[in-house]
């Protein structure tokens, strides 16, 4: 997802759309809005990290394609040291920042919170409000394990079989964990079916682009209102039944098929107001800049009881805000942007060509 990786239309105002329902479910709670408020139930952080999800595993998988199409096979190690490179500089640099707060401020924070942080398995035990948010990455970075192996030894037709399967555990790993008396969903086989319902998005462009485009192109603006409409619909089932069984199993669900529409209907439909609001240079920007702003703003959104019930100078508004802009930037600036020269680099491998002009070059020497 960095620079030069992203030239897909619509993705970066996508991501720009999710940073900004994190960003506003949090400062919600940190301000102590009420859940009843209308603006909370638009502004609704699990949706922002959803459509991550989504966005990620197809995007990720779009990616592995096009390397494998241009230089006949997908490197693991490379790709593995690509995607460290994107993020674990930014985290690192954060985690030794909320030392840093331990160190100045009234904050706690456990040690094996650090631990869960610095080896991404935060989505499975120590997250504290100031660093809880890396449970995604953590989910991400199994993510890239598992999909890049898979995608490594098995043909495509496989990977389809294998993601529908993952797909269908998803429901059943929330259930059980509806069941253990969390009321918050984050193992990696919770959270699996919206990756790999991105990852069949990805998967499809490759040989049905044609099929999605025609899908894309039936009445765009309807139907998109009828996706944002659907996802909605959870939301306030979920908040009015008190994460029921049926909004807890089938409700995210249905809310990453309709994200995955949103995805096919923005890259192939290049039309309508949404389009140009997504692909608007604020919203770029700002999707550019998403990771950062992801990863630096919890320390500044917080409740007072973070900071041992003392309010912070730079917890009020709108210093947080404007604080949580200005560390992204210069997290972006300073860190992701460097770095993502050096990821490119490792894209550019001198191989042979292959297919069928690798085929008629050995034909040619055979003859000589």
């Amino acid at each position: 997802m960095s620079i030069g990786e992203n030239r897909i239309p619509s993705l970066d105002g996508l991501r720009a759309s999710s940073i900004f329902l994190v960003i506003g479910c949090h400062f919600a709670y940190s301000h102590g809005v009420d859940i009843r408020n209308p603006v909370f139930r638009v502004l609704d952080g699990d949706l922002g990290v959803r459509v991550f999800f989504v966005l990620s595993g197809y995007l990720i998988t779009t990616l592995m394609i096009a390397e494998q199409e241009k230089y006949g096979n997908f490197q693991l190690k490379k790709f593995f040291i690509r995607r460290s490179l994107r993020l674990f500089p930014v985290q690192y640099c954060f985690i030794a920042f909320v030392y840093f707060l331990t160190l100045t401020t009234p904050a706690t924070v456990p040690r094996c919170s650090f631990i869960t942080a610095m080896t991404f398995t935060k989505n499975y035990a120590c997250g504290e409000w100031i660093d809880g948010h890396l449970w995604s990455l953590a989910v991400e970075e199994q993510f890239y394990l598992l999909w890049a192996i898979a995608f490594a030894l098995l043909p495509r037709s496989a990977l389809i079989r294998l993601a529908l399967g993952l797909i269908a555990i998803a429901p059943m790993s929330r259930a059980l964990e509806y069941a253990l008396g969390s009321r918050f969903y984050p193992w990696l086989t919770s959270n699996i079916d919206s990756l790999m319902i991105g990852c069949l998005l990805g998967l499809l462009a490759q040989n049905r682009s044609s099929y999605l485009a025609r899908a894309a192109s039936w009445h765009p603006m309807l139907m998109r209102a009828v996706a944002v409409m659907l996802i909605y619909v959870q939301i306030i089932l979920r908040q009015e039944l008190l994460l029921g069984k049926l909004t807890v199993t089938i409700g995210p669900l249905v809310q990453n098929l309709c994200i995955a529409y949103l995805i096919m209907s923005l890259v192939y439909s290049r039309q309508g107001i949404t389009y140009r609001v997504m692909n608007s240079r604020a919203m770029v920007f700002f999707g550019l800049i998403s990771y950062s702003l992801y990863v630096w703003q919890m320390p500044f959104l917080a409740p007072p009881y973070v900071y041992g019930n003392e309010v912070q100078w730079f917890t009020k508004f709108p210093i947080d805000l404007a604080i949580v802009f200005c560390s992204a930037l210069l997290s972006y600036y300073i860190l992701e942007r460097p770095l993502a020269a050096l990821r490119n680099a490792l894209h550019s491998r001198k191989e042979p060509p292959v297919g069928r002009i690798a085929a008629e070059q050995k034909l040619e020497k055979s003859a000589i």
